[in-house]
């Protein structure tokens, strides 16, 4: 680690918190964030290591910066995107202050007083000028010609819910980085996943004393930027100048085709037929295994079809059961999802039990489970391990070592080369079974790391541990002191971690970029437990809590740190030192988002073009209080309801019967497709279709996964594995030119608001 790059990296940080609002919220161009592959970041990064980096080669070596040294500025501005964007700051100020607005439009919550249920720290305090904290939020303080002072934001009415606020999510985001770094070793090294967008971005990086990777000195790599980058580049353009250009159209309508297949049309699959090509996502589906592209390209039309056939016998999976947010709703798709994701994470659980169980140990200061020498499996012969990766990387694999047989561990790490393999051409012919393990590729069963711990716990990952359960304690004495009962906190914490991990774990194993899971903890307490159980007060607590942090994780703290880490270890920076430095950015970063939002929502008054952050969302918690009210109410059990607490609560559990098939549902399908996986060979599907086929994102990208899955198959059919492999080259450039291709207009739209005073014409190039 270099002081500059330190330094680098922390002006980074200064720099995205400072212009994402400016960026989506004034300017209105494609999301500086938005979601796991950030195009301000990585754009960056194509602009530095293209650019920028030769020309300070040229000047002098020295002042050129190595692959560690961008590594580690990357890493450390990634775990800021965590919060200018849709994971924080998109809703967060207009959820603690617009409750005022719309109490005021809505009798109905003047009615059931339900900000009186609402802890007073949980949002801004307007008794102190009610019209300058929410007048003027609302409507702007400043004028045509004249901007507001810093000053003039009434930051005494926001003292009191940040005080509340950032603690409980640098708790919470300290924990999950702590966890991130727990849970690294098992996958990376035990499990070996491919941790596609990590490889993206080592891709770019230059090798040491070299002055581009080799990825950009290859011919297949700049033709695909460069075209791709041309196309967005020219539909940039047309916004612009309308009468003159012809924009080339990414998006196809095929509703025509709706009817033909059935149950589609009745599960509101129309919208599916009207596809768009992300060119990233290409690139992404043609590098992971195939049977993870072909799931997620065929997810959510076995969704539409799903809804559809069971429409049809009067069963509905997307009707709310409970609630009148739309969103945050007790909906069967929601449990479904749950059950899946608790699938996911009970095998995750048990795979690296032994890795989780010994660091478990040692972080409560007892011995490991067995010396070390019991813990480590038989080593392979020296340089063994990194063969194996070669041989999968060049099989289409990117590194991820499959895992045969009953013993096999990585239950989402078996490597696209094992699809390869089956219908490999080389030129020798089809690989034999019995071949040398130095000769056998990737996707036989020659090295196997079954079970779990290679070596016993780092230091970094005992202590790691241990903040892990410090934070997490933090954050649940912080809702137990706002008024949730421990009971209740205890589990909307676990749910929270599932969230999370299983969300990780994703990003890690296939490269989904742009992920929700669309579940969430206090939906899925409210199912389990019933509307009478906990009450409107402990519901709506719950309700804020998730509105304000975990509303839309498309760019969540731990899926970020996931990836982070893994490019860390491929450039051998110390992952302890990194996480550090993570946390530190997360402080920087909050420390500049929130005065920046603040100030320009009061000069301006805040965005309402934007229905999602600043109608929706603010008014979830309380919509969903007011309906369980008038639920309660009818019922003649809301007093009772009023006064139940603790383990009284649990006495009066009602669950949602059909939530609860649901869930048993989507557990049983997820774990059923996981023994499948295992098990058989020619199996087709990923369990990630269950984790992701309702879910918006999803219903984006599945006509490119499509597209990446067909050509990935045909080029793997008729070329064979070599072939695949030199053409690897043209999909990462897919990715850049796609990314590139969104981040000039962005700053040229910067530019031209700077010079003119003027917003450009809203451009958008990633799914959002």
């Amino acid at each position: 680690m270099t002081v500059r790059a330190i330094v680098l990296g922390f002006l980074g940080v200064v720099a995205i918190c400072f212009l994402n609002y400016i960026n989506d919220n004034i300017l209105k161009q494609t999301f500086l964030l938005g979601n796991y592959l950030p195009v301000a970041v990585y754009g960056a990064v194509i602009v530095l290591v293209v650019a920028i980096n030769p020309l300070l080669a040229r000047v002098h070596r020295r002042l050129m910066l190595s692959g560690r040294e961008i590594a580690l500025v990357l890493a450390i501005v990634l775990a800021a995107c965590c919060i200018p964007g849709d994971s924080l700051l998109r809703c967060f100020t207009t959820s603690l202050v617009l409750p005022h607005h719309f109490n005021r439009l809505n009798p109905g919550w003047r009615e059931k007083q339900v900000l009186a249920d609402m802890p007073p720290h949980m949002l801004a305090d307007v008794s102190v000028n009610e019209d300058k904290v929410l007048n003027g939020f609302v409507q702007g303080l400043g004028e045509t010609d004249r901007h507001i002072r810093f000053f003039d934001v009434p930051w005494e009415a926001w003292a009191r819910p940040l005080l509340f606020w950032l603690p409980l999510l640098l708790s919470l985001w300290f924990g999950l980085t702590a966890l991130a770094v727990v849970i690294h070793r098992q996958w990376s090294e035990h499990e070996l996943l491919p941790y596609p967008l990590a490889d993206f971005a080592n891709s770019l990086l230059p090798e040491e004393g070299q002055t581009l990777s080799p990825m950009l000195r290859d011919r297949l790599f700049w033709i695909a930027t460069g075209a791709i980058f041309l196309l967005h580049f020219n539909n940039f353009l047309y916004t612009c100048f309308p009468e003159v250009l012809i924009p080339i159209r990414r998006q196809f309508d095929f509703t025509a085709l709706t009817s033909s297949v059935p149950f589609l049309q009745e599960g509101g699959g129309r919208s599916l037929m009207m596809p768009t090509v992300f060119f990233t996502v290409i690139g992404f589906a043609y590098l992971v295994p195939s049977d993870v592209s072909f799931s997620l390209a065929i997810g959510p039309v076995l969704w539409c079809i799903t809804v559809g056939f069971l429409a049809k016998y009067g069963l509905s999976l997307t009707s709310s059961l409970e609630g009148a947010s739309g969103y945050i709703d007790v909906k069967p798709q929601t449990f479904l999802l749950f059950g899946a994701n608790l699938a996911v994470f009970g095998v995750i659980l048990y795979c690296g039990r032994k890795h989780y169980l010994d660091v478990a140990r040692r972080a409560c200061g007892l011995r490991p489970t067995a010396p070390a020498t019991a813990l480590a499996e038989p080593e392979p012969p020296e340089g063994h391990v990194e063969l194996v990766r070669q041989q999968a990387f060049q099989s289409g694999g990117s590194g991820s070592l499959p895992h045969a047989g009953p013993s096999r561990s990585g239950h989402v790490g078996r490597g696209c080369a094992s699809e390869v393999v089956k219908s490999t051409r080389t030129e020798g012919g089809t690989t034999p079974p019995n071949a040398a393990p130095a000769q056998r590729p990737a996707g036989s069963s020659a090295f196997t790391r079954s079970e779990g711990v290679a070596t016993p716990a780092t230091t970094g990952e005992v202590w790691a541990a241990r903040l892990f359960v410090l934070c997490m304690a933090l954050f649940w004495v912080q809702m137990v002191a706002i008024g949730l009962d421990w009971q209740l906190a205890m589990l909307y914490m676990g749910v929270v971690i599932v969230f999370y991990v299983v969300v990780s774990r994703v990003l890690a194993e296939t490269g989904l970029f742009y992920c929700q899971p669309f579940f969430f903890p206090c939906v899925a307490i409210w199912g389990v437990m019933g509307s009478q159980a906990l009450g409107p007060q402990a519901l709506l607590i719950m309700f804020m809590l998730t509105t304000v942090i975990m509303i839309d994780p498309r760019e969540s703290i731990m899926p970020l740190m996931t990836n982070s880490l893994k490019l860390l270890e491929r450039r051998q920076i110390n992952l302890p030192r990194g996480a550090w430095l993570f946390a530190l950015a997360l402080i920087v970063g909050l420390c500049v988002a929130i005065p920046t939002a603040l100030y320009f929502q009061y000069d301006l008054g805040y965005a309402k073009w934007d229905v999602w952050g600043s109608a929706m969302v603010p008014q979830m918690a309380c919509k969903n209080a007011v309906s369980v009210q008038e639920k309660l109410t009818a019922m003649g059990a809301l007093e009772q309801a009023r006064n139940l607490h603790g383990w009284a609560r649990f006495g009066h559990m009602a669950p949602n019967h059909f939530c609860m098939s649901a869930l048993a549902a989507g557990f049983a399908v997820t774990l059923l497709v996981y023994v499948a996986r295992l098990r058989l060979t020619w199996w087709p599907l990923h369990p990630v279709l269950f984790l992701t086929w309702p879910t918006y994102p999803s219903s984006l990208m599945w006509g490119s996964f499509l597209i990446g899955w067909l050509v990935k198959t045909l080029i793997v059919k008729y070329g064979g594995v070599n072939t695949y492999q030199k053409l690897r080259p043209i999909f990462y450039g897919l990715i850049a030119g796609e990314v590139f291709g969104a981040f000039v207009p962005t700053v040229i739209g910067a530019v031209y608001y700077w010079i003119t005073g003027e917003p450009p014409g809203a451009f958008r190039v990633l799914p959002t």
